[in-house]
């Protein structure tokens, strides 16, 4: 699967945290272990996937 995260940012975990915020009646808890890792995780919200990636994460992840 080619993502933006491919391209360094946002990382794999940060969109697939985006990710997961735009689906319904879920509700992530990132962890941290770290200063650096928490604001990775909060930075997750600062861009917006493209419908094209949401597609393709929600069709990988069809029950």
């Amino acid at each position: 699967m080619t993502t933006s995260a491919d391209e360094g940012f946002p990382s794999p975990a940060q969109a697939a945290l985006n990710w997961l915020v735009r689906q319904e009646d879920v509700l992530p808890i990132p962890g941290a272990q770290n200063a650096q890792q928490a604001q990775g995780n909060a930075r997750s919200i600062d861009f917006e996937i493209s419908e094209q990636e949401a597609e393709q994460r929600d069709i990988a992840t069809w029950p």
